[in-house]
């Protein structure tokens, strides 16, 4: 018996580890919603930054939700909220979390010293 190899195999085909999007999505938004959480909670971060998280924790979910419902991705329910994430909300809550980071281990080092 043969195997067919990968590069064959056509690419339209569900992912088989996450074929519908529950670990991209799904779980990435309850991580991030429980994060967002604890990060207002704690006083430590900005109350925006909290809330960004809350935000695209919200805009994740439903994009797991959407993509569960809707088998169309050029669907605009799917569609705006992939691109507002991906695009725009997503790179800047990192790198905003990044440079508060970054920021707090500064400051750690200078007292430190």
């Amino acid at each position: 018996m043969r195997s067919t190899p990968p590069s064959a195999l056509p690419a339209d085909l569900p992912s088989q580890i996450d074929p519908r999007a529950l670990l991209t999505f799904g779980f990435a938004g309850a991580a991030l919603l429980i994060v967002a959480w604890l990060m207002g909670r704690g006083g430590q971060f900005p109350k925006r930054l909290s809330n960004l998280g809350y935000v695209l924790a919200v805009l994740l979910v439903e994009l797991y939700l959407a993509w569960l419902i809707i088998l169309v991705p050029t669907s605009p329910i799917i569609l705006v909220p992939a691109l507002l994430t991906g695009f725009v909300l997503n790179p800047v809550w990192y790198i905003w979390l990044g440079l508060v980071l970054r920021r707090g281990v500064q400051k750690e080092t200078t007292r430190r010293r």
